[in-house]
C-alpha cells in the first residue's frame, strides 16, 4: 500500500514538473513531491504505532466509575500521562514496560468501595459516643449527621449500623430544644411589644395565643406572663378610642393597587386626613400607606412621561435601511428603551416596531456585507493568477482577506462599496509577470526547460530509490 502511494506521488510529481514553466516552479514542485514521499510511513513505523494504540486502548478499559472524584482524576491523569509516555517509546519492549508501570501505579489508588467501608465504621463510632441525649449533645449530633450526609456516599450509607440510633438522638434533642425555644420565643414576643399602641394589637393577640399553645414544661419556663396581662389591659382601653380613625383607614384601603387612574381617590384621602383631629391622627394606621400611594402615583406619572419620549423616538425611525443614518435612529430608540426601568418598558406601546426595526437593520446589513464579500470573491475568481508571480499571488490573497475583514467590521453599509472599489484598485495596480525572453542560458527557453525538468526528475528518482531502501 505504501509503495502504491509512493508510486502515485512520483507520477503526480513528474506531471507537475513537466507542467512547470520556470526553474523556480520546477524546484518548488520537486521539493513538494519529495516532502510528500517522506511522509509515507514504513512497515516498522506502522507496527510500532499499532502496538502503541493497543497499549493505550488497554488503559482506556480501566473502570473509572470504581473511583471517587479526586481518585478518578488521579487515575485519569495517570492514564493520560501513561499514553503520552507510551507515545514517546521507540521500541516494542519499551511500550510493554511503560504499560506495566502505569497499570501498577493505578493499582495503588484507593477505590470507592475501600473508602465506603472505612467511613461507615467511623460514623458508627461517632454515633455510639453520644450516649444519653442532653442539650449539650447538640454539636456531636450535628457532626454525626453532617458526616452521614456529606461524607458518606450511597455505598457507605448502606454499610452503617447506627443510623437509627442517630435518628432517635436527633428526635430527642429536637424535643428538648423545642421546649426551651418556645418559652424563650414567648418571652421575646412580650418584650418586643414595648409600649402598647393600637398597632400592637396583633402582637399582643399573638403573644396570648403563643402562651396558650405552650407545653406544660415550656409554660413553667416562661417569665413574662404577668407583663403580658398588663399589656392586654392597656390595649382594651385604647381600643375604645379607635373608632374615629377607622373611616380614614378604610378609604385608604379602598385605593388598592396604585395606577394613574387612582389620582382622584388619593387626593380625596389626603384631604380627609388633614381634616382629622390630632387624637384621631394618632390612631390612624394607614397614613404610611397613603404616603406610599402618593409616592407611587408620582413615580407612575414620571414613568409615563419617560415611556412617551421613547415612543416618539421609535416613531421617528421611519423606513429602515442599512445606512449610518438609519442605524443612528434605531440605536437612539433602542438605547433610550434600554434605559427605562421594567415598568416604563411595559408602558411603551410601539415596542414591536422597535424590535422589527432592529431585526430589519441587522438583516439588511448582513445582506449588504454578504454582497460585498461575494463581489470580492468574484473579482478574485476572475483573475488569471498564472499571470502573477507567486509573491504577488500571495499579496492578492492578503488584500482580499484584509478587505473581507474590513467588510465584516462595518456596522453600517455606507462604506462597503468604497472598500470593494479600493480593493479592486489595489489589485489592478499589482504588476503581472513579464513575457519570458525567447533565448536563455545561451540557448532556447524550451531547451533550458527540458534540462531543468530532466534534473528535477532525476532528483525525484534518487529520492524514490532512497525511500524504497528504507522500506
Amino acid at each position: 500500500a505504501q509503495r502504491t502511494i509512493v508510486s502515485n506521488l512520483v507520477n503526480g510529481g513528474k506531471a507537475l514538473i513537466d507542467a512547470a514553466i520556470s526553474k523556480e516552479e520546477i524546484d518548488y514542485e520537486l521539493a513538494q513531491s519529495l516532502a510528500a514521499i517522506d511522509e509515507v510511513p514504513t512497515d516498522a513505523e506502522l507496527l510500532l504505532e499499532e502496538i502503541k494504540a493497543a497499549a493505550k486502548a488497554e488503559l482506556d478499559e480501566v473502570d473509572l466509575t470504581a473511583y471517587r472524584s479526586a481518585e478518578r482524576t488521579t487515575v485519569e491523569n495517570l492514564i493520560a500521562q501513561g499514553k503520552l509516555a507510551i507515545d514517546e517509546q521507540t521500541t516494542l519492549a519499551a511500550v510493554s514496560n511503560k504499560l506495566a508501570e502505569v497499570e501498577a501505579a493505578i493499582a495503588e489508588v484507593k477505590t470507592d468501595a475501600q473508602y465506603d467501608a472505612e467511613e461507615a465504621e467511623t460514623f458508627d463510632i461517632m454515633v455510639d459516643s453520644i450516649g444519653v441525649v442532653t442539650l449539650q449533645c447538640e454539636q456531636l449530633i450535628n457532626e454525626c449527621r453532617a458526616y452521614y450526609n456529606n461524607t458518606l456516599d450511597a455505598g457507605g450509607k448502606a454499610l452503617v449500623t447506627m443510623l437509627a440510633t442517630l435518628e432517635a438522638a436527633e428526635a430527642r434533642l429536637a424535643e428538648l430544644k423545642q421546649a426551651q425555644a418556645d418559652a424563650a420565643a414567648f418571652d421575646a414576643m412580650v418584650d418586643a411589644i414595648g409600649e402598647v399602641t393600637l398597632e400592637k394589637e396583633m402582637q399582643i393577640r399573638q403573644a396570648q395565643n403563643a402562651y396558650d399553645d405552650l407545653s406544660e414544661d415550656a409554660k413553667g419556663m416562661a417569665t413574662k406572663l404577668s407583663d403580658l396581662n398588663t399589656k392586654v389591659n392597656r390595649l382594651n382601653y385604647l381600643l375604645r378610642e379607635k373608632g374615629k380613625a377607622e373611616t380614614f383607614d378604610a378609604h385608604v384601603e379602598e385605593i388598592g393597587t396604585v395606577t394613574l387612574d387612582s389620582e382622584a381617590a388619593i387626593v380625596a384621602a389626603r384631604e380627609e386626613y388633614e381634616g382629622l383631629s390630632a387624637e384621631a391622627k394618632g390612631y390612624a394606621t394607614k397614613l404610611s400607606v397613603l404616603e406610599a400611594a402618593e409616592t407611587r402615583l408620582a413615580v407612575l406619572k414620571e414613568e409615563k412621561t419617560h415611556a412617551e419620549a421613547v415612543e416618539a423616538l421609535i416613531a421617528a425611525i421611519g423606513e429602515v435601511d442599512a445606512t449610518q443614518a438609519s442605524k443612528n435612529k434605531v440605536d437612539a430608540a433602542y438605547e433610550a428603551y434600554q434605559a427605562l426601568n421594567q415598568e416604563e418598558k411595559g408602558m411603551v406601546s410601539n415596542k414591536a416596531v422597535l424590535d422589527a426595526a432592529l431585526e430589519r437593520f441587522d438583516n439588511l446589513l448582513g445582506q449588504a456585507r454578504q454582497a460585498a464579500l461575494d463581489e470580492i470573491d468574484e473579482f478574485v475568481a476572475g483573475l488569471n493568477m498564472r499571470k502573477y508571480t507567486a509573491e504577488n499571488q500571495e499579496l492578492i490573497a492578503q488584500l482580499a482577506a484584509n478587505a473581507k475583514e474590513e467588510v465584516q467590521d462595518q456596522t453600517y453599509s455606507d462604506n462597503l462599496e468604497q472598500i470593494v472599489a479600493e480593493f479592486e484598485e489595489a489589485v489592478n495596480a499589482i504588476p503581472q509577470k513579464k513575457a519570458p525572453a525567447k533565448k536563455g542560458c545561451g540557448g532556447s527557453v524550451v531547451a533550458t526547460s527540458i534540462v531543468l525538468s530532466t534534473l528535477a526528475l532525476a532528483g525525484l528518482g534518487l529520492a524514490i530509490s532512497k525511500k524504497r531502501k528504507q522500506d
